[in-house]
């Protein structure tokens, strides 16, 4: 499923991306989480990332100006 995961965003942002299991997902400092579900509705994975990445990675993907993504990440 992390490979899965690691292409859909290496697609999305165009750039190598690296995705790992980890056994303590929740970052330091808090940050953000997503479900992936099955057709039916049943929970397939949940991948939890920390708040630079999810500000960058949203930047990135929404034509954001790169300024706007590090001042969300220093306000928290």
């Amino acid at each position: 499923m992390q490979e899965d995961l690691r292409d859909l965003l290496a697609e999305l942002l165009g750039r190598e991306v690296t995705a790992v299991r980890s056994e303590q997902p929740v970052p330091a400092g808090g940050g953000a989480t997503g479900a992936y579900v099955t057709d039916d509705g049943r929970p397939a994975a949940t991948v939890v990332c920390d708040l630079a990445f999810a500000a960058r990675a949203a930047a990135a993907i929404t034509l954001v100006p790169p300024p706007a993504a590090e001042e969300a990440i220093a306000e928290g």
